[in-house]
């Protein structure tokens, strides 16, 4: 009887474990996701901000040559 019992909490134990790392895994993958895509959300939003200070570079150059 304690035998089968052993297997069963070490079967018990194993599952428990499995659940924990699919758990941690899922997080992981999440929060790294969520990073690359501020990241891209921080890129993007510094390319059209320097590319609006260029356009506005461009426009003070053409006036002044006028």
């Amino acid at each position: 009887m304690a035998t089968m019992r052993d297997g069963l909490k070490a079967n018990r134990e194993a599952a428990e474990e499995a659940k924990a790392k699919q758990i941690d895994e899922a997080l992981t993958d999440a929060a790294e996701s969520k990073a690359t895509d501020a990241d891209e959300e921080y890129y993007k939003h510094e390319e059209e901000h320097y590319s609006k200070a260029g356009w506005v570079n461009e426009k003070k150059a053409e006036e002044g040559e006028r």
